[in-house]
């Protein structure tokens, strides 16, 4: 196998693994990922260093030439002897090269060594249902899916199947990726490679509000973000208990603002009679207990 077969070979094992840890990976052990190995730093030889980036530079036997330096600005960093060198759009072999030819004016063959300590150039930021929202460096070539392990993986229970990704190409309106065909499909058209200032939004369903009034005292507003039935809501309060009446009332507002009321037997739905009932966001749920509602 030749060294680009390998690469190939290791890079696609990598990015199977990725997938299958923010799909499979239980609760849990997504929720104890930490949002990046911080003291790990990748080199990718292929990265460009850019204004903000923390690099070191070492001189092979001249450890009074380490230098740790932060790129300015204007994309250069300070050396001692050779003073301003340019660093941004160079690779971490391209400043090497360019340091080793500054300094052969004063060191013989000098052996330059260039890594990268912090990738600060180039950054992407993600939020919504994911484990840890916030701003992460771009160190090299990056997947959407690497993108989703790097912050933890989606918060399954609150993720609403879309991802929405701004980018100032794409103009004002963001590019949508169903997640479910790059999750459960395997759909590798939608794994995109993540470019800096990207924002990925991993959508979060809409929350919404069923109300429960129990003339026994319990009940109240309660939020859901799937959808609930009429037996699920009863049972947050417990139950109808002793003294309820079987008939339930779910008083619904119409998209024209005008309200109905819905009969419903809960009995019936217990014992298997009637089928459950689907509730509405806004529903309001009576449980009569004595003729307090009229």
């Amino acid at each position: 196998m030749s060294r680009y077969q390998k690469t190939v070979a290791t890079r696609t094992l990598v990015l199977l693994g990725a997938c299958l840890y923010v799909v499979l990976a239980p609760a849990s052990t997504l929720a104890a990922a930490p949002a990046q190995e911080r003291g790990t730093i990748v080199q990718d030889p292929n990265y460009r260093i850019g204004p903000r980036d923390v690099i070191r530079v070492s001189v092979f036997d001249m450890d009074e030439m380490e230098t740790q330096a932060t790129v300015s600005e204007t994309g250069t960093i300070r050396m001692p002897l050779v003073g301003d060198i340019r660093a941004a759009g160079l690779t971490t072999r391209e400043l090497e090269e360019s340091i080793a030819d500054a300094l052969a004016r004063y060191v013989t063959d000098p052996q330059v060594t260039v890594e990268v300590e912090q990738f600060q150039s180039q950054t992407f930021f993600l939020y919504g249902a994911v484990r840890n929202v916030g701003s992460y460096p771009i160190s090299g070539e990056l997947s959407l899916l690497e993108a989703l392990v790097s912050a933890g993986g989606i918060l399954e229970e609150e993720a609403a199947g879309g991802i929405k990704i701004i980018r100032d190409s794409f103009g004002r309106e963001p590019l949508e990726i169903d997640g479910r065909e790059l999750f459960f499909e395997g759909n590798r058209a939608y794994d995109i490679q993540i470019e800096s200032g990207d924002m990925i939004n991993v959508v979060t369903k809409p929350e919404y509000n069923v109300y429960i009034y129990d003339e026994g005292g319990d009940g109240g507003a309660y939020t859901f973000r799937d959808p609930v039935s009429l037996l699920q809501a009863i049972s947050l309060v417990g139950g109808l208990g002793e003294g309820a009446k079987d008939e339930v009332t779910i008083v619904r507002t119409q998209p024209d603002g005008n309200k109905v009321q819905l009969k419903v037997n809960f009995k019936d739905i217990l014992e298997g009679e009637i089928e459950d009932v689907a509730l509405s966001p806004g529903d309001v749920v009576i449980v009569r207990r004595g003729g307090f509602f009229g």
